[in-house]
Order: structure tokens, then sequence, then C-alpha cells
């Protein structure tokens, strides 16, 4: 028996066709905190959803979030999918960005095709992608968040790979 595929870094589809809708707009502010030990403590700082597709509310939403209400779906940054939609992130005010070159902001760690599409930078702390198409029941996709954490305003960088999934609760295909 061979070992499986090593993960790896897969870019969102760029194929995106031009009569796909989403049934949601979603929406999660992405925060840390810093243990006593010096350790990183990932949240969720708040979240929110809206039927139907005007993608415009939530980008203006997420450009003005200013609130904390810390939520924890499984691990800090797991996210529960539902319907197709539009996944809007967006990293709290600290001293992180999300990566902009190479595959961008957000990959998949195995080929999903189909799954994913159109990743926009909004700027560097916003962006957002479709969910196109959901996994099989009780499947969740793991996804990469490529940040870059900054000091000495911005002359040293760290950058990391965290390690969220999407979650499916129920259903299959494109509801």
């Amino acid at each position: 028996m061979g070992r499986p595929p090593r993960p790896t870094e897969h870019p969102l589809d760029e194929d995106f066709p031009g009569n796909w809708r989403p049934l949601q707009i979603r929406y999660a502010k992405l925060d840390f905190t810093v243990s006593d030990r010096g350790n990183l403590i990932f949240s969720i700082a708040n979240h929110e959803t809206w039927d139907g597709d005007d993608l415009n509310d939530g980008l203006s939403y997420a450009s003005n979030d200013r609130g904390s209400d810390p939520t924890f779906i499984g691990t800090p940054y797991d996210l529960k999918v539902s319907k197709a939609c539009y996944l809007i992130l967006r990293l709290s005010d600290r001293n992180w960005r999300f990566r902009e070159t190479g595959h961008g902001a957000i990959t998949t760690k195995y080929e999903i095709p189909g799954r994913y599409a159109r990743l926009v930078h909004v700027d560097n702390r916003i962006v957002y992608f479709a969910c196109k198409e959901k996994a099989p029941p009780g499947r969740g996709d793991s996804l990469n968040f490529h940040v870059i954490f900054t000091q000495d305003g911005g002359r040293k960088r760290l950058p990391m790979v965290i390690d969220p999934d999407i979650k499916y609760p129920e259903g299959t295909g494109k509801e």
C-alpha cells in the first residue's frame, strides 16, 4: 500500500462560470492573541451570514467591522458552509496581512477542481473567494491561509501557513 500524496499548494480555480450565483455571503474576521508562554492562539472574532448574492454588502461590512465576538467551530479557524457562497475573510487590525504573491492568500492542500474559485485580494487584510460546490456529507476540505506577520514597521517578516478546514455539515451538491 503506497503513501498518500503529500499536501502541497494548489491555487483556487480561475475558471468561473458567469452565470454562477451564491445563495449566501459568509464573513469571518480572523484574530489571534499571544499566550503568557508566547504561543499564538487563533480565533474567529466575528462572523456573519447573509442570504442572497449581494457581495458589496458583505465587503462593506468587512471593511468597517470593528466588532469582536469570539466563536469557535471545531478548531479555531474551521468554517461551516451549508450553501454555495462567497466567503469573505478579514484579518484583525494587528501586525499581520495576507500573502499576495505566488498563489495568493488561500490555497488548497490537495487539488479540488470545481469547488473553490475566484480568489480576490480586496487589500492586504480582506480577501474573498467562491465556495461553488459542497463536498460529500461528513467531509471537509483542507485549506491553507497564507499570512505574513510583521515587526519594525514591516522590515521583519515571518510567513506562516494556517491550516483550517471548511466543513459541510449536511447535504451534497450546489444547494
